[in-house]
């Protein structure tokens, strides 16, 4: 009996065989064209976990802010409470329907949906002029978020190269802490500004991953378990795998 390790089962006319996926590359990934365009693509979708790296830091940093402390009031307690929760209420809503939106229109449409509300949300924070404004901004943000970090997941594993998908899996989390890096010193460099567009500049800056994320997701294969007939879903097996 064959070990179960590194194998995969894949249904054949004959019935189904045991294959096993490390012999189905015999040289480095970016060697392969079909390859290395996949993973063009896929590092679009591993900016996700990037953009939520920056959010959680931006957030952190902003409390560091002269201005905005000044502008909302030097807020503490339950105020400041408010500022850094009302992002997970969003996340909470979505969790109602967001898994069945994700199968209904596939993985990359529920990532642009959710970097839309993103955009809206940023423009929102941004521009507030109180505290509920502010608040509702987080809200916003924390439901595109959530559309986000749902569905590229998914996405990266079931579009990644078998022999691939635990290397890319793990990768997609640890640039949470790429995001991160960088607003922390984005929030550095602002602190020179004096002016409230200091904390303003630093919200801004969440909307550049999320753009990038609406103008390039549209060309991210669609995962295999999307397809609705046997045809597609074997011809994007073939295109980029084989």
């Amino acid at each position: 009996m064959p070990t179960t390790t590194n194998h995969i089962v894949a249904g054949t006319s004959r019935g189904d065989a045991t294959i096993n996926v490390q012999n189905l590359l015999d040289r480095p990934w970016y060697k392969y064209p079909h390859l290395r365009t996949l993973y063009g693509w896929l590092s679009v979708v591993l900016l996700v976990q990037a953009t939520n790296g920056l959010d959680g830091s931006i957030m952190n940093g902003m409390q560091t802010l002269t201005y905005w402390q000044k502008y909302f009031g030097y807020p503490t307690g339950a105020q400041l409470g408010i500022f850094n929760g009302t992002q997970g209420l969003g996340g909470v809503v979505s969790q109602f329907f967001l898994w069945w939106l994700v199968e209904k229109i596939g993985r990359k449409y529920t990532i642009i949906i959710g970097s839309v509300i993103i955009i809206i949300g940023v423009f929102l924070q941004t521009f507030a002029n109180g505290l509920v404004m502010f608040a509702c901004a987080r809200a916003v943000i924390g439901l595109g978020l959530s559309f986000e970090y749902t569905a590229a997941p998914m996405l990266v594993t079931e579009l990644a190269h078998p022999t691939h998908r635990a290397q890319l899996s793990t990768f997609l989390n640890t640039l949470y802490n790429f995001g991160a890096t960088i607003a922390a010193w984005v929030c550095l460099g602002t602190l020179t500004i004096q002016s409230d567009w200091s904390w303003r500049s630093v919200s801004l800056i969440q909307i550049f991953p999320s753009v990038i994320s609406v103008a390039l997701t549209w060309w991210v294969p669609e995962s295999p378990s999307r397809s609705h007939q046997l045809f597609d879903a074997s011809c994007l097996v073939t295109d980029h795998y084989c």
